[in-house]
C-alpha cells in the first residue's frame, strides 16, 4: 500500500514483491478473491476519493498522485466506480459539509 501510485501493472507489483506475475495473479485471487488489478485501482480510486472530499487539490493532480497520468483514463475508471465524474463527486461533498 505504501508504493500503491508506483505500481501500476501485475508486471510492476509483481517486481516489487519478487514473485513470477502469473503466480502473483493466482496467489492473489486464492487469497483475497479478487482480481489483482481491479483491486489496485479500486484502492487507487478510494484514495482519490478521499482526496476530492478533503482537500482542494486538482482533479489532474489528484489523478497524477495515486498514479494515474491520463486524466481522460482517471475520470473514467472514477465514474464507473462511483457513477460521478470527479468534480460531480467534489461538488457533493462540498455542498454536504455546508
Amino acid at each position: 500500500r505504501a508504493n500503491y501510485m508506483n505500481l501500476n501493472s501485475i508486471s510492476d507489483i509483481a517486481a516489487y514483491v519478487h514473485l513470477n506475475p502469473d503466480y502473483l495473479t493466482r496467489l492473489f485471487k486464492k487469497e483475497t478473491g479478487d482480481n489483482l488489478n481491479t483491486f489496485l485501482m479500486k484502492y487507487k480510486l478510494s484514495i482519490a476519493a478521499n482526496l476530492l472530499r478533503n482537500t482542494s487539490l486538482p482533479v489532474s493532480d489528484i489523478a497524477t498522485q495515486v498514479g494515474i497520468d491520463n486524466i481522460s483514463y482517471f475520470s473514467k475508471k472514477f465514474k464507473e466506480q462511483y457513477d460521478v465524474q470527479p468534480i460531480n463527486y467534489r461538488n457533493k461533498y462540498k455542498n454536504h459539509s455546508k
